[in-house]
């Protein structure tokens, strides 16, 4: 999951710059979709038996509490979403909203993450920003993709969670293949469940792939389609806009970091499928708009880098030490 290889990126890079980092973790050590040499410690739940660190940081909401619980470290909490949202019974979501009160310094993935947590506690807290490889995403210089003589549909999912939009973007799918005959939709999740409903909507259906084929599948995109209904960043549209795929996305919250309407991007009101759709419509018979999105979102895209993130990380952590 994208939060996941958040962490890890974050780990893997302080790693590189010298520092010694440890991951701890309530669940399984292994993590063999992460080219590194990470290798988590599993601890029980509120144990207090880990590694002598100067630096503890929590990254989900139950484990603010856990981090709280610690004395003479400096305690951070990585907020990369508005965590109640995903809780489906009260005192689990009141549970997760308390976090963001507790003494613990809150560092955000995105504008829309700090904005809200302002809102509701009165308290600042630091915009690191998120990232990726944008090199990765890249065709090397003098090389084409064989785009197909369809046009190419793509959307990615982590999973088929509710508020990542699904149900929504199945009905724009349908609608789109009883209008459009000259259009070729995939869909990529790591999620095996899918109805016969849903499949009969789009052409592939593509599970898990490896690095290396997911980044092909962005190359060859005309159109990526984002309608997740809340995002704390939301990594996918970023991705595709690294691999010059012009995007067409509902306003998620946290894309608005990136992602700006008819600069590098079309962004539709959040939940508006209807005008989602008109807007994939109109840009199937208009290329040019969407190579010149696509131009602009890849430069976009090459501005958000690890190193950058690392480096605010790093001042941030540096500039408490000294006070």
């Amino acid at each position: 999951m994208g939060g996941i290889r958040v962490i890890l990126e974050q780990t893997h890079h302080l790693l590189e710059r010298g520092y010694h980092v440890n991951i701890l973790t309530h669940q399984s050590k292994e993590i063999p979709w992460f080219d590194s040499k990470i290798k988590p410690i599993v601890i029980p739940e509120f144990s207090t038996d880990i590694p002598k660190t100067d630096i503890l940081v929590a990254s989900y909401w139950p484990t603010a509490y856990e981090v709280n619980n610690f004395t003479d470290v400096r305690k951070y909490y990585l907020v990369q979403h508005y965590e109640p949202l995903f809780e489906n019974n009260s005192v689990a979501f009141e549970l997760a909203k308390n976090t963001y009160r507790l003494p613990l310094k809150k560092l955000t993935v995105s504008h829309w993450i700090s904005d809200k947590l302002e809102k509701e506690t009165q308290q600042k807290s630091s915009c690191i920003s998120n990232a990726i490889q944008p090199q990765k995403f890249q065709l090397p210089e003098g090389f084409a993709v064989n785009k197909p003589e369809k046009t190419q549909i793509l959307a990615v999912a982590s999973d088929m969670a509710r508020w990542k939009g699904i149900e929504e973007l199945f009905l724009v799918f349908k609608k789109l293949k009883e209008t459009r005959t000259d259009i070729e939709i995939t869909f990529i999740t790591s999620d095996k469940r899918i109805n016969s409903h849903h499949k009969q909507c789009i052409d592939n259906f593509i599970v898990s792939p490896i690095q290396e084929a997911l980044i092909a599948y962005y190359q060859r995109a005309d159109l990526f389609i984002h309608t997740s209904y809340y995002e704390g960043f939301g990594l996918p549209p970023l991705e595709a806009m690294a691999a010059n795929t012009c995007i067409v996305a509902v306003d998620s919250g946290g894309i608005n970091d990136y992602a700006k309407h008819n600069e590098n991007a079309i962004i539709v009101p959040a939940r508006d499928y209807d005008a989602l759709f008109l807007s994939i419509y109109f840009l199937l018979d208009r290329p040019a708009i969407r190579e010149k999105l696509a131009f602009n979102a890849q430069k976009t895209a090459q501005q958000f880098t690890w190193n950058k993130v690392i480096d605010k990380l790093e001042n941030i952590f540096l500039e408490d030490s000294s006070n």
